[in-house]
């Protein structure tokens, strides 16, 4: 008996000798396409979407294309809801009356979790059997199926007979390729992979679901459910909550579903809780094998190349919303061209996506958390981690040398070439650099976060980001306490001082140091001990002690001469003369701004010359000298522009709108100020105001290792001196 995929070749008549088939025929039976619509799926609830449905409608649409069939490719992360798009827009198609032959689908299971994928051979032999080819008519070899395909297909090209092939759940093109008609019909793939190699597709990647579409699918699933359902009406805060834990993976909002389903008394508020640890989410979402989110990210992960696959739990240690290429590159331990090949084949597998510019990445939060399930038992974390933490810290200790040349400039040569540079490169990478700090103290890496930490000082302080500051600071005391590094407990001693000082905890910062002091000088540390020193004063001077300020800068100068640190001794007198303003002596005050310009010399630091003309400008005002204090204002904010530095920018911008407004000038003094507020307003620096202070009034705290700058005044109305 032949097998069943053979096909018998007979002869009738009169033979005479041998009868030899030459070459292939083909089989093309006259049947009818059958229509295929009710071998669709049943439609899943299906919300939002709209603009995707419509660009695939788009190419569904008659009359487009040029005659050859019209191909559309949907991909996306596993859970993304890639089948109820393409099925909701054949449906929609099949309803205007655009596909009369009928709708084919097949599912190729090109990510089932046995292995078994379906190949394009097996699914032709199907698709032939579906469209009306007897089993016995099939052809046994791959080639005669295809043939077989085209041809039978071919008849039904024309007006009134056209079908949609949808191909679902393919791994590969070449698991598509031949499964593609000729003539004018249409086809839709769906893929979790990039499928580039279909020539001539249109290729629409599917993102995550808005908030408000999330919303309404978890109403939606739950109403389907039971109609009495009420609990996302009922609770919207909590629906909202619990669709932002899903991500606006549909996958997760419909296994959210299914369990609130299975338990209609649960409110939503309890499973918000249930998914609220991250170490737990994954398993928070998971009902059955077909209705999990962690199994789902499986059937991808295990396509992975070795490397691809080390790569993707590795990135889970980054933490931040995304990462530079090169931080990637450190991360594996490879050249960054060899990173970037293996991000875009995650890229590719949508495991990663591109991020907001060229050479940034970024992961869908759920996927995050399950790279970091695998990673907890990747051999090479700890090192992995150790990588990525130096190559932070030795670009932010390069950026930090532009913000404050007391950083030891990096012997690779200046990473940055300009302040402004510097300050951009921080802000970038602010929250990666934060969750490094985590990342090294959660790894047991103290020597890595004292690094980073010291070297995150300077942005932190040029941000005034004085909440991140304190715990960052907070983390790098115990970390050097834990090494038994006194002298770097020191200077994370200074650091928590300055940052407390910042949120206006004097006396917490004064202790501090005070305890930098003493450490300082029990490991003989001179610079140390004049920077303790001179920190003291600022706090002294916070807590309304000018005088005590005075002692406590004058000791420190004392110490920068012996060392002949002009730099140093420039900041101690700009310090001292806010002393001396603070005790109302304006003359005396200005004979030490004047000190400190001229020590700085012809290459000074441009922002701590800018924080001295500030001062000169309040001291010179308080002397009613309104025009000399303009001038010095002005020069302050043409030093900030200068470095790109948009807080000091602002507040410049004030005192000088402040100043104007009080001599007369309110419509120049009202936009100063209106410009101060946009600036501030922008860069959300709250936290550069104390409470209680009108939005009038500009104060800025410059807390570096010695020096900061005074409070400036309140605008006109409030001041009680005259210009």
């Amino acid at each position: 008996m032949p097998p069943e995929n053979s096909v018998v070749n007979g002869v009738s008549g009169t033979v005479v000798g041998n009868v030899v088939q030459a070459g292939t025929v083909t089989l093309a039976p006259a049947v009818p396409v059958r229509a295929a619509l009710a071998g669709l799926p049943p439609q899943p609830v299906f919300v939002g979407r709209e603009a995707e449905v419509l660009e695939l409608l788009e190419v569904l649409r008659p009359g487009t294309g040029d005659g050859a069939a019209v191909v559309s490719a949907v991909g996306g992360m596993g859970g993304i809801g890639k089948t109820a798009l393409v099925v909701h827009a054949a449906r929609r198609a099949v309803a205007e009356g655009w596909f009369p032959g009928g709708v084919l689908m097949i599912d190729m299971r090109g990510y089932d979790r046995t292995g078994r994928h379906l190949t394009a051979s097996a699914a032709l032999r199907s698709l032939l059997v579906a469209v009306g080819v007897r089993a016995e008519q099939v052809p046994v070899a791959a080639d005669g199926r295809e043939r077989l395909w085209r041809s039978v297909l071919a008849e039904h090209d024309r007006p009134g007979r056209r079908v949609l092939v949808v191909v679902d759940n393919a791994s590969s093109a070449e698991q598509v390729r031949p499964l593609l008609p000729g003539g004018g019909h249409r086809v839709l793939v769906t893929s979790r992979t990039t499928p580039a190699g279909l020539q001539g597709a249109r290729l629409l990647d599917l993102d995550v679901l808005p908030e408000s579409s999330a919303t309404a699918l978890l109403a939606v699933e739950l109403t389907t459910a039971r109609s009495d359902d009420d609990r996302v009406r009922s609770d919207p805060a909590a629906a909202r909550r619990l669709v932002e834990l899903c991500c606006g993976l549909p996958l997760a909002v419909r296994t959210a579903t299914a369990l609130l389903a299975a338990d209609p008394t649960q409110p939503l508020a309890e499973l918000v809780a249930d998914l609220a640890d991250e170490r737990h989410r994954l398993a928070g979402l998971e009902v059955e094998a077909d209705l999990s989110v962690r199994a789902a990210f499986n059937l991808s992960y295990q396509r992975l190349a070795d490397e691809e696959a080390r790569l993707f739990r590795l990135l889970a240690l980054g933490d931040g919303p995304e990462i530079g290429t090169e931080a990637v590159a450190a991360l594996v331990g490879v050249d960054p061209a060899a990173a970037r090949r293996l991000l875009r084949r995650l890229v590719h597998a949508y495991l990663v996506v591109p991020g907001s510019a060229r050479g940034r990445w970024r992961m869908h939060d759920l996927l995050r958390l399950y790279a970091a399930e695998l990673a907890e038992d990747d051999p090479d974390r700890a090192a992995a981690a150790a990588r990525l933490l130096r190559h932070y810290a030795d670009l932010a200790r390069c950026a930090a040398q532009r913000l404050d040349p007391r950083v030891p400039a990096d012997r690779r040569g200046p990473r940055f070439p300009t302040r402004a540079e510097a300050l951009a490169w921080f802000d970038v990478e602010h929250p990666n650099l934060l969750a490094g700090i985590d990342l090294a103290d959660g790894s047991g890496l103290p020597a890595e976060l004292r690094d980073l930490a010291a070297a995150l000082e300077h942005h932190l302080d040029s941000r005034k980001d004085w909440s991140a500051w304190v715990h960052v600071a907070r983390a790098a005391v115990h970390a050097t306490r834990g090494l038994g590094d006194r002298a770097g407990e020191g200077g994370a001693l200074t650091s928590l001082g300055n940052a407390y000082h910042g949120v206006g905890r004097y006396a917490d910062a004064l202790e501090c140091h005070e305890r930098a002091l003493l450490l300082a000088r029990e490991v003989g540390d001179a610079s140390g001990e004049s920077d303790a020193l001179s920190n003291i004063g600022n706090a002294e001077r916070a807590l309304g002690r000018a005088a005590e300020a005075v002692r406590h800068y004058t000791a420190s100068l004392a110490i920068r001469r012996d060392l002949g640190d002009r730099p140093g001794e420039a900041r101690t007198r700009s310090n001292l003369g806010q002393a001396h303003l603070d005790l109302e002596d304006p003359a005396r005050a200005i004979g030490e701004f004047e000190e400190s310009l001229a020590l700085a010399g012809d290459d000074p630091d441009r922002y701590s010359e800018a924080v001295t003309l500030h001062r000169l400008g309040d001291a010179y005002r308080a002397l009613r000298r309104a025009e000399r204090a303009e001038r010095f204002y002005q020069r302050a904010l043409e030093a900030h522009r200068e470095e790109g530095d948009r807080l000091a920018e602002a507040i410049a911008l004030g005192k000088l709108g402040d100043l104007r407004c009080a001599t007369g000038r309110g419509e120049d003094g009202s936009a100063c100020l209106a410009e101060a507020r946009r600036i501030r307003g922008e860069l959300a620096a709250a936290t550069a105001r104390r409470s209680g202070i009108e939005l009038e009034r500009y104060e800025f705290l410059r807390v570096e290792r010695d020096d900061d700058v005074l409070v400036d005044p309140a605008c006109a109305a409030r001041r009680t001196a005259g210009p």
